[in-house]
């Protein structure tokens, strides 16, 4: 998962790889100066935690303004697991395409699913809407790479920001669980990278800056790709990869009999820049 800032009129839609900002102005002046994202994996889901910081871009004049800004965080979702209960309830209460206001009796449901919490500072932020993008679907306003994997189903969850200034002076973090899309008894992830509007020269394969680490849980082992990178994960242990923009990040999952605890050394994150 991770931040994007994108920007538009009196409307606020669509969504972004990760996180995405919208503010009302017309002008692109705030982009994700960093990211550093955790998955850890097991045979049936994704942990995910990230930090993400946001700038100003000073090449775009805006000194002064405040503007609105909707955070749009995007987790790609199994479009069919009806062994596991969560994503079957899930399904039941949330219609296969377009967008849904949050009710109280549907957030449950994706709570359990999903178990999404976004923070500024500390602060949870509140939720406005859903929408859900099914494989294929035909939506202009949303990036096309988004929802071309076969499979997922790009869940976009709306955060609302009465002032976008916020959103560059303090931290904001986001975890959530991300079911894994089963298939013949393997289960695979997806991430798909999204960076809009940084200034020119700015590297996202700088680790120190923008990391994607990628854990296997001590029961499984992962093979992980990223672009023409290809990486086995040992049980228990992790690495470190420099994201592109709409590179995607895909893990495929071999569970494993699990080990003693004294069997299983820490994560040994190895940093891999591409």
């Amino acid at each position: 998962m991770r931040i994007i800032t994108f920007v538009t009129f009196l409307m606020c839609a669509v969504a972004r790889g990760n996180p995405v900002v919208f503010a009302v102005p017309a002008s692109d002046r705030v982009y994700m100066s960093s990211e550093h994202l955790t998955a850890i994996i097991s045979p049936v889901d994704a942990q995910l935690k990230g930090n993400f910081m946001f700038h100003y871009r000073a090449d775009v004049p805006a000194p002064g303004q405040k503007s609105a800004v909707v955070l749009e965080i995007p987790i790609w979702f199994p479009e069919e697991r009806l062994k596991d209960p969560s994503v079957a309830e899930f399904w039941k209460s949330f219609p296969r395409d377009g967008d849904t206001e949050v009710i109280p009796q549907k957030r449950t449901d994706f709570e359990k699913a999903i178990e999404l919490h976004a923070s500024l500072d500390g602060r949870p932020l509140r939720l406005i809407r859903l929408d859900l993008l099914l494989t294929n679907s035909v939506i202009m306003t949303v990036p096309w790479e988004w929802h071309q994997e076969p499979g997922f189903c790009c869940l976009v969850f709306s955060f609302d920001l009465n002032d976008d200034s916020a959103l560059t002076q303090k931290p904001l973090t986001i975890s959530c669980k991300q079911p894994l899309l089963q298939v013949n008894g393997v289960g695979n992830f997806y991430y798909l990278p999204d960076f809009k509007n940084l200034p020119k020269g700015t590297k996202t394969t700088d680790t120190n800056m923008f990391s994607i680490t990628i854990q296997a849980t001590p029961n499984c082992t992962l093979t992980v790709i990223n672009g023409n990178q290809k990486s086995e994960v040992e049980a228990g242990h992790a690495i470190t990869v420099g994201p592109r923009h709409h590179q995607p990040i895909r893990g495929v999952v071999t569970k494993r009999p699990n080990k003693s605890r004294t069997d299983n050394p820490l994560p040994l994150p190895v940093a891999i820049d591409l």
